[in-house]
């Protein structure tokens, strides 16, 4: 997500997330993996002002495409929206956040590029990126810094 959205099975074969829509279901999910996300922040992200009238059967309905896409994906269905099921540190975004105050270095290194996170996830992405603003200056920082003499 660190960059142009990347699905790896757990083979390490890439697959294919094809369509906006997929793909923003994707970030949305994995920006809260273990965690419901509401069907409201789906569809809020999905389809933005303009919903369609079956909002829910939509979103299902895109769930179950993804199910299909990408079946290694554990995606469970709750009351009120859906969870992604996952080890947080195949999220890069999570792992990233997670390293980047340990070893700013390692951390830059899963930054991929320009972020692709719809308008409702705005928030997070602007928060990596002051994460990665902050990981680079500590990591530029640490290059510049001259060791003491002792």
């Amino acid at each position: 997500m660190l960059g142009p959205l990347e699905l790896r099975a757990g083979t390490g074969q890439t697959v294919t997330v094809a369509g906006a829509r997929l793909r923003t279901l994707v970030v949305l999910l994995a920006l809260d993996a273990n965690r419901v996300v509401s069907a409201d922040r789906l569809i809020d992200g999905v389809w933005g002002d303009d919903p369609p009238a079956l909002a829910g059967n939509a979103l299902q309905a895109l769930v179950s495409r993804l199910r299909r896409t990408a079946p290694e994906l554990n995606v469970e269905a709750a009351p009120n929206g859906y969870r992604l099921v996952i080890d947080p540190d195949r999220v890069d975004a999570l792992r990233f956040v997670r390293v980047a105050h340990l070893d700013p270095g390692a951390a830059l290194v899963l930054w991929r590029g320009e972020l692709e996170f719809p308008e409702v996830a705005r928030a997070d992405a602007v928060r990596l990126e002051e994460i990665r603003l902050g990981a680079l200056k500590r990591q530029l920082d640490a290059e510049l810094d001259p060791t003491p003499l002792g």
